[in-house]
């Protein structure tokens, strides 16, 4: 989901209220449960089943969390033992539920995959997850990243057409050349500076620095990227999963030019990715098919050395220091949000189906959650030795607005759900804003009798918010634009407003290019929402009148009242 269109709220025809007249809204007593899935392992890496809530111990910042909520979730038939080993599952007076519906997003890299045997180990290993993890009513994507992502397969419960587009990945990563343009113009340097070209030798170490700069810069892109389908998942309701199989993901980008310096660090990046899956409840499962992969520049170093003497940068790194600066990032990812990693075709193929036999068995903590940090450290550990368990580190609450915003996301792009504030909206007449947007405006239809008003001194006040996003054919989602409205209902006109509607006029102003948005209500005061799309038309254009001015017009409809000002007339 690359943000790049333009969404913004104007001036609605509601005025606010001052902050005094909220005062006696009260305060919201909220207790907040913080939920923790993990996977059990033994030393041989099998599923423990029938372990108990007393098995468990969750540890906030180091302190011990009573468990107050418990769930076994496993497939209908208990996971098999290794060959040669005990089963690990074991009685239980616990109730067995079968695993919830899974959204799984797979983000595939650019793949460079010419090692044959690393290619179709790696992509028999992906079919053959998608084969045994698609349950009836879990839902599949597929996002395919190339210096910008690409929605390849929307969200979809379609097995066929899901395997089309994996195996479409596979004959792609056939055709990927060996060298990018910043490769090739490498090796042309360092063959000038095996010849004897000092010059050459000297400006190796500084085009080093710009190729770090120039991967940096794009691992950071790829980085928003994956954030940004994360965030996408985040408003849906299940078990979410990320397959990330990446090309480069690295911690210091550069190194692969030899440039070992640590200007270019990635951390940030890698700790942004885990940050946004963590609040996402996304657990990611990482992915390097490529492996231990034979280095262009890594028998050269020699005759590098010998040309270009003691450069600051000194010689390329070799194949094995290439390839712990891409699994380091990517084991580090997965173990922190619940999943696991995995480095080259074979390997990647075996631990594709060790995933597939964790989304299937696992289980659900949660406990109460003290104070008011938004973002918690967390620790999970069983009561018995030899075994492992598999959960993130650390919890975040979102907030209600951040929550909102999630589940526009996921409602442009996967579909609305359900909402507890019928609304409605239609669009008007658009003008033309810039050379490539347009002003759309759109009325809401609101239910007074879904919205919470509080008695105050001369009636009943109330506060809602308004979201809006665009979005185009192709995924790409703008940021969502937001503004808060309050509401006055005096106290003789309570009933009737009840039987009647809000009606709520903005613009948005959107790219050229979308062709539908999204709007959201939000109580602010008992926290439910509404949602309604509207497909777009940006034909319907305007006559060249004047703008219809930003105060209130009153308006009287059957069976509906009208909103402006704030205030119930």
């Amino acid at each position: 989901m690359k943000r790049t269109l333009v969404a913004a709220l104007l001036a609605g025809t509601l005025t606010p209220l001052s902050a005094q007249q909220l005062d006696n809204f009260g305060e919201a007593m909220e207790v907040r449960i913080v939920n923790v899935d993990v996977v059990v392992r033994d030393k041989a890496g099998n599923l423990v089943t029938g372990l108990t809530s007393d098995d468990f111990v969750i540890l906030e910042k180091g302190k011990p969390q009573a468990i107050t909520n418990f769930a076994e979730y496993r497939e209908s038939a208990a996971p098999e033992a290794a060959p040669g080993t005990e089963p690990t599952s074991r009685p239980s007076g616990v109730t067995v539920r079968p695993p919830q519906k899974r959204y799984i997003a797979f983000f595939v890299d650019q793949l460079k995959l010419r090692d044959t045997q690393n290619r179709e180990s790696f992509f028999r290993g992906l079919r053959a997850f998608a084969e045994d993890s698609m349950r009836e009513g879990d839902e599949a994507a597929v996002f395919v990243w190339q210096t910008r992502v690409k929605t390849r397969l929307p969200m979809t419960a379609d097995r066929a057409t899901l395997f089309a587009t994996i195996k479409s990945l596979e004959e792609e990563s056939k055709l990927q050349l060996d060298y990018t343009d910043i490769e090739q113009a490498e090796l042309d340097f360092r063959e000038r500076a095996w010849a004897g070209d000092e010059s050459a030798a000297t400006m190796i170490e500084t085009d080093r620095r710009v190729a770090a700069q120039r991967a940096f810069d794009l691992q950071q892109r790829k980085t928003h990227a994956i954030n940004s389908v994360l965030q996408s998942l985040s408003g849906l309701d299940g078990r979410k999963v990320m397959i990330l199989a990446t090309e480069r993901l690295s911690k210091l980008p550069g190194l692969e030019y030899g440039y070992s310096s640590t200007e270019f660090n990635a951390r940030r990046m890698i700790d942004s990715v885990v940050d946004e899956a963590n609040a996402s409840a996304v657990t990611i499962y990482g992915f390097f098919p490529r492996g231990l992969d034979r280095d262009p520049f890594a028998d050269t170093a020699g005759s590098y050395e010998a040309a270009s003497g003691t450069a600051a940068g000194g010689p390329p790194a070799s194949s094995y220091e290439l390839l712990m600066n891409q699994s380091e990032t990517i084991d580090s990812i997965a173990t922190r949000t619940g999943g696991l990693a995995a480095v080259g075709g074979k390997i990647s193929e075996a631990a594709l189906g060790n995933v597939a036999r964790q989304l299937d068995n696992y289980y659900s903590l949660a406990y109460r959650a003290s104070g008011d940090d938004r973002s918690r450290s967390i620790k999970v550990k069983v009561n018995q030795p030899g075994l492992e368990v598999l959960a993130r580190n650390s919890v975040v609450d979102k907030s209600d607005a951040e929550v909102a915003r999630d589940r526009m996301i996921s409602g442009i792009l996967f579909g609305t759900g359900t909402s507890a504030i019928p609304i409605s909206v239609a669009q008007g007449a658009v003008r033309k804003k810039g050379l490539t947007t347009y002003a759309v405006p759109v009325e809401i239809t609101i239910p007074i009798a879904h919205l919470t008003a509080l008695p105050g001194a001369k009636g009943h006040d109330g506060k809602f918010r308004v979201l809006a996003v665009a979005a185009n054919a192709d995924g790409d989602v703008a940021d969502v634009a937001e503004k808060t409205q309050t509401f006055h209902i005096p106290e003789k006109e309570l009933e009737k407003a009840r039987s009647g509607a809000f009606t709520y006029s903005l613009e948005i102003v959107v790219r050229d290019t979308s062709n539908r948005a999204l709007v959201c209500v939000i109580d602010d005061l008992d926290h439910d929402s509404g949602y309604a799309e509207v497909t777009l038309d940006l034909t319907k254009l305007a006559k060249n009148t004047p703008a219809k001015s930003n105060k209130p017009a009153w308006e009287q409809r059957p069976g509906r009242g009208g909103m402006g000002g704030g205030r119930w007339p």
